[in-house]
């Protein structure tokens, strides 16, 4: 007969506990489904304030009386957890009788041991210390705070101790030393490397004295293996975790996309907490919006309507429009329409299109905005590189030059997926989605905060992009005084006579300038005319931009 659901059976290890030597070999003893405490014990209120990781190891088991082929099977994790604060995750590290040691470190190994750091520890450090000291070349580099060190004393025996440290602070010293060779004394420097750890040391560590061959002595010539070693981290992401999360929308069969609440789970409790400060004074996208000189008002009594858009003559910089009809001032704020009570409707700035969504507005309408254009060209950009140690999930910052409204967008990598938070022109900073994350910007300064919807790739970078106001912008006219020649050709009856020619053209008001019996031009432009020829040059003293 086949195999069926009821076959399958979980269960139980050599010891179900968390205990150093929990784990180990299968046994035969299955666990019940349905009874509550099979696998995990009841949460206290002491793990519930303060966290705890439970680990359990169990194995599958087809338990029929016959000789059917077993082809495989899966094991799944159908629902999550109604606590919030609880978190259940399956891993396998292939291996049979481990206990649970091998099973926590194959959790710990993110970060996993490196090469041999430039330095040693300076003298012997003992249990429930904060602080460690390394003894270093002065020219070496020296560890930055959020850098993980691994301390190993006895490497690869049986009485090898080890522990990750994390510096929370860090400072270094100068010192002069002076040793005995030979019959004479040598003096050298060094530099010795404090080190604030987040965490106390779990045992003692033997360290090495003074050695001006800055390596790890007993008697400042013979190297020793004895005294505790110190390697640098590499990011190994060693392990597959699976889980389950709630879909944030509902899924049809077919979809090629689904959209989960997180691709994170919890594996260790954690009380970190982050505090952006924005605009702290250590250091001081394409489609610009390219401003003209001046607002333009003009009235219009075309029709505007939930059927039918009013267009602007062309594109309209952010936070420029204004209209006023029917006792109403309507302005524009991050692409909307809104009233001193209520929002009425979208704009479209690129193409200056209008659109409200209740309503009709007949009546004459008084617009005032300021032209603006989309100009396609390389952005400003910069970046700000994601490492073990800077990883966060919020980041603060300046941007100088200061962004045109509108056009900074800051991308990041989480999974080797590209997402992009864009401000929207009113200072806020945010994606195409809520999860993607959320920020804020000071058009004036140039600041921003902004806080990620996940924790970015190790190895990545922030990306910000941005465009400023260039020479696009403005052109004052005191710089360019363009003048062109214009030929007359009246006939011969009808020749200008001096003192008798005026031009008057219309640019922010009604412009005029006259010709003077020398052939002068004065007024609101300069140039010169020739009766004889015929030939006016003339030259507005201010230019349309």
């Amino acid at each position: 007969m086949p195999i069926q659901s009821g076959d399958v059976k979980l269960l139980k290890s050599a010891v179900m506990a968390d205990v150093p030597e929990g784990g180990g070999a299968p046994t035969g003893n299955v666990i019940p489904d349905g009874v509550s405490n099979a696998i995990f014990p009841d949460i206290s209120e002491l793990d519930r304030a303060g966290g705890r990781v439970n680990l359990r190891k169990t194995f599958v088991s087809i338990q029929t009386d016959d000789t059917d082929t077993y082809f495989g099977g899966n094991v799944i994790v159908a629902e999550p957890p109604q606590d919030p604060r609880v978190s259940v995750t399956l891993f396998s590290n292939g291996l049979t009788f481990d206990p649970r040691t091998e099973a926590a470190k194959r959790i710990e190994a993110y970060l996993n041991k490196g090469p041999e750091w430039p330095g040693f520890l300076y003298e012997d450090h003992l249990m429930g210390q904060r602080v460690i000291q390394l003894f270093q070349r002065p020219e070496a580099e020296i560890p930055v705070v959020g850098q993980t060190l691994v301390l190993v004393q006895n490497e690869n025996l049986s009485t090898e101790k080890i522990q990750y440290v994390r510096a929370t602070n860090v400072s270094s010293v100068i010192r002069q030393f002076t040793q005995l060779i030979g019959n004479s004394l040598e003096t050298y420097n060094a530099r010795i490397v404090s080190l604030e750890l987040s965490d106390t040391l779990r045992t003692d560590f033997k360290g090495a004295p003074a050695s001006r061959l800055f390596m790890r002595t007993t008697d400042g010539i013979t190297r020793t293996t004895t005294t505790t070693l110190i390697r640098d981290t590499v990011v190994a992401d060693a392990g597959t975790y699976v889980g389950v999360v709630p879909l944030t929308q509902a899924a049809n069969l077919g979809d090629f996309t689904v959209k989960g609440s997180s691709i994170y789970t919890q594996l260790v409790p954690s009380a970190q907490t982050e505090t952006p400060i924005s605009f702290a004074q250590p250091y001081a996208a394409s489609g610009l919006p390219v401003p003209g000189a001046a607002p333009v008002s003009y009235t219009t009594t075309v029709a505007w309507s939930t059927t039918t858009s009013m267009n602007l003559p062309g594109g309209a910089l952010p936070g420029s429009v204004q209209i006023v009809t029917d006792g109403l001032t309507i302005f524009d704020e991050a692409g909307l329409l809104k009233t001193t009570t209520s929002e009425i409707g979208t704009i479209d700035y690129a193409n200056g299109v209008l659109t409200v969504n209740s309503g009709s507005f007949n009546n004459s309408k008084a617009v005032t905005y300021t032209p603006a254009a989309r100009l396609l060209r390389a952005p400003q950009s910069t970046e700000v590189v994601v490492t073990a140690e800077s990883r966060s999930q919020s980041y603060v910052g300046i941007v100088f030059p200061v962004p045109q409204p509108g056009t900074l967008s800051i991308s990041y990598m989480v999974q080797n997926r590209w997402y992009v938070l864009s401000e929207d022109g009113a200072g806020r900073i945010r994606g195409t989605d809520s999860s993607y994350g959320v920020g804020t910007f000071n058009k004036d300064t140039g600041d921003f905060v902004v806080t990620l919807g996940a924790l970015p790739d190790v190895g990545s970078s922030l990306i910000i992009t941005w465009n400023v106001p260039t020479q696009e912008t403005s052109r004052p006219s005191e710089v360019l005084k363009a003048s062109q020649t214009i030929t007359l050709n009246p006939p011969a009856d009808k020749a200008p006579q001096p003192g008798s020619l005026t031009v008057s053209w219309t640019y922010n008001g009604a412009k005029t300038a006259t010709a003077a019996a020398s052939g002068a031009l004065s007024g609101d432009a300069t140039g010169t005319l020739s009766v004889a020829q015929g030939v006016l040059t003339f030259a507005p003293n201010v230019l349309p931009e």
